[in-house]
């Protein structure tokens, strides 16, 4: 889950829409139109999801866009499980969880306890600085443009 203080700060939302469909377009070739979570082929609708590594150093939130992943609708809401749960789509993720993990439904309720409460412990963190991973630059320059400073 994406921490309070940073949500809206992705190279969807930041880049010029034109710039975002070429990124796409190249990993979609490179994840052979299939969903990298789960391994299911599709044409079309797959989502590119932004791969983030949070951290809290010397008290300060690390916001690092660590890579670029192909996922089809179900396997990306369970990446965006709070925001699934807001739209009472919750249950499902949460069997999909469970399904892609081989896990039973309470272990899966137990790892979503626990991603809430990371969630809570890196969203008390005001001050972040977002990166981008060197080697997610070098394929993919533009998305340098989304570096920044953010003061929650």
């Amino acid at each position: 889950m994406i921490p309070s203080p940073i949500w809206g700060i992705s190279g969807f939302r930041l880049l010029p829409t034109a710039t975002w469909r070429a990124i796409r377009a190249q990993e979609l070739d490179r994840a052979d139109n299939a969903c990298e979570v789960c391994g299911r082929a599709q044409s079309k609708g797959l989502i590119c999801h932004e791969v983030w590594d949070h951290r809290i150093v010397d008290g300060q939130g690390i916001a690092t866009l660590a890579a670029l992943r192909m996922q089809c609708r179900p396997c990306d809401e369970v990446t965006h499980y709070g925001l699934a749960e807001s739209r009472g789509r919750g249950p499902r993720a949460r069997a999909r969880l469970a399904q892609l993990n081989g896990m039973g439904p309470e272990m899966a309720s137990a790892v979503i306890e626990v991603m809430y409460e990371r969630h809570a412990t890196l969203s008390s963190v005001r001050r972040w600085t977002v990166r981008i991973a060197p080697a997610l630059v070098e394929r993919h320059p533009d998305l340098r443009a989304i570096e920044q400073v953010v003061e929650g």
